[in-house]
């Protein structure tokens, strides 16, 4: 998405803080953006250069807002401020600047570890590092099938968790994962890793999280000793005191998913876009509500959609509009419609999604659009989803808010804490 005008023009000026901390952030606020730079950028004497990307890369040359912090909360790094007016379009910068403004070290630490949360882009300076950056993509195995609870893959990497103090919390990249990692709204999915050729190494990686970030998945979790341990490791004894060797590069693994746990995830990430579906054949499609965001987790579920509906709409009132989605929703999960998921080049995703695509997806990818029920548009999305509507069960609308033109519709459906507890 191209840069809105500039304001200003000077040089950029970059200013030490003084205290650490594991991670970063990248602020925009009214249109600027504030970028927290690892101090390690010093080592391969990248700051002009990194300015220099910035200008070849935005055709603007960065704001010259610069400042000090003297907050024991922040990590030792850089200010760095330059016109941004759109997220997505300030991360393509930085990253774009990054990558022409340093060798592949640099790239290495920052790069991986971009991610975003609302109006706030996040990267950790510690992240883990590769061997190096021809490390391909994650292939996401979850992608071709919802219900591969187990597989084997390749170890590319297991490095500390610089974010923990646990000698034996590490960071795993796989070549391969059946892990889904959280995104879209959806929790990560929990899992174990276990060598598929033990011989005297009896170890096991216990996943709690996983995270995506620029096409790698890293697995977040603990070694622990299995029974058999070649140390003579007792099980009544203190588990903590055995020296666990982490996997090495090459390694093959057994990974298994928390199989109920991704059931679950799958069937409240569908019952969400069927959420969308029921919206639209109630006649409060895009041309008067559109979804922009979602939550798909078993504590929290609910779609927002930018748009109220005027005070005269039959389904201003929120009872009302609750029990026609009901009602439509429960007809589209008796038909135990086939869901269909594909990755589509850009011109075909926009088809399929009702003729366009959200400003996050860039024109030269190929999207993985998710369609609940045949013949309706689709949506862009990297989650996990049943194989047909009948696999939800039943749904009911816990709630409808609408304050400052977001209407939010909240869900639940069996499995999730509070589904019994809705009248």
């Amino acid at each position: 998405m191209p840069f809105g005008p500039c304001a200003a023009t000077a040089p950029m000026f970059l200013t030490a803080f003084t205290r650490p901390r594991p991670g970063a952030c990248l602020c925009l606020k009214n249109g600027v953006c504030n970028a927290l730079i690892s101090p390690s950028m010093e080592e391969w004497g990248v700051t002009q250069h990194l300015t220099e990307g910035f200008t070849t890369n935005s055709c603007r040359r960065p704001n010259s807002v610069a400042r000090f912090r003297s907050d024991a909360a922040v990590r030792q790094g850089y200010w760095m401020t330059f016109c941004a007016p759109e997220r997505y379009a300030a991360a393509r910068v930085l990253r774009a600047a990054m990558a022409v403004a340093a060798p592949k070290p640099l790239r290495n630490i920052l790069i991986p570890s971009l991610t975003f949360h609302r109006h706030k882009m996040w990267f950790n300076s510690q992240a883990p590092r590769l061997s190096g950056w021809s490390v391909g993509m994650t292939k996401l195995e979850y992608f071709e099938d919802t219900y591969k609870f187990a597989s084997t893959s390749r170890v590319v990497s297991s490095t500390p968790d610089a974010t923990s103090t646990n000698a034996r919390d590490h960071v795993v990249v796989l070549d391969t994962t059946i892990v889904h990692p959280a995104g879209g709204g959806q929790t990560s999915d929990v899992a174990t890793m276990t060598l598929a050729s033990a011989g005297d190494r009896f170890v096991e990686f216990k996943v709690t999280r996983a995270k995506a970030v620029e096409g790698i998945v890293f697995h977040y979790g603990t070694y622990v000793c299995l029974p058999g341990d070649s140390t003579g490791y007792d099980l009544r004894g203190d588990e903590n005191s055995i020296e666990v060797t982490p996997f090495a590069t090459g390694d093959v693994v057994n990974v298994q998913i928390d199989e109920q746990a991704r059931r679950l995830n799958a069937r409240i990430h569908s019952a969400g876009h069927l959420l969308d579906v029921a919206m639209s054949n109630i006649g409060l499609g895009p041309g008067l509500l559109v979804p922009t965001k979602g939550s798909h987790t078993k504590e929290l579920a609910f779609v927002e959609y930018s748009g109220k509906l005027a005070d005269q709409h039959p389904f201003s009132d929120k009872q009302a509009l609750g029990a026609a989605l009901e009602r439509e929703i429960e007809r589209l999960i008796a038909q135990r419609q086939q869901t269909q998921s594909a990755m589509l080049p850009y011109v075909d995703a926009q088809k399929a999604c009702g003729g366009r695509l959200p400003d996050y997806i860039e024109p030269d990818t190929t999207p993985r659009v998710v369609t609940l029920v045949p013949g309706t548009p689709g949506c862009p999305c990297g989650g996990t989803h049943v194989k047909n509507t009948g696999e939800i069960e039943a749904l009911k609308i816990t709630g409808v808010r609408a304050k400052k033109g977001v209407t939010r519709v909240s869900y639940s459906i069996p499995g999730m804490q509070d589904f019994h507890n809705v009248q």
